[in-house]
């Protein structure tokens, strides 16, 4: 399974920004590996960096490594608060798997309200 292709994300009104170094990474870097940065008051290393805006709300998402290992960290930003959550590298599948299983099942119900019983809904 994949996460939602470029079309439905354009589609969905969902805008997704370049791969940019995220503000907290220390540096200004191109947000890939090749120009990783180095946030010297963790030790992070930021190897990629996503960021979404979905209606208020600002999604980073960061692939980063330090001496422990690699982990997404993933920050919600709205209107300045800020909440993250990290998950290991070992369950970046199963996270996307879980992703992707929410996304069809939405998708899905969404489908089902907008069929009419002429239309072969029910």
């Amino acid at each position: 399974m994949m996460f939602m292709s470029e079309k439905q994300w354009a589609q969905s009104g969902i805008r997704v920004s370049p791969d940019t170094g995220h503000k907290d990474s220390g540096s200004q870097s191109d947000g890939v590996a090749g120009g990783a940065s180095l946030n010297q008051a963790t030790r992070d290393q930021v190897l990629i960096t996503k960021t979404v805006q979905i209606e208020r709300k600002t999604f980073h998402m960061t692939l980063r490594q330090n001496a422990r290992g690699r982990f997404l960290r993933i920050t919600e930003d709205v209107n300045g608060r800020r909440d993250s959550v990290i998950l290991p590298s070992t369950g970046l599948v199963d996270f996307r798997n879980a992703i992707n299983s929410i996304v069809d099942h939405s998708e899905n119900l969404s489908r089902s309200e907008t069929e009419t019983p002429e239309s072969g809904g029910q």
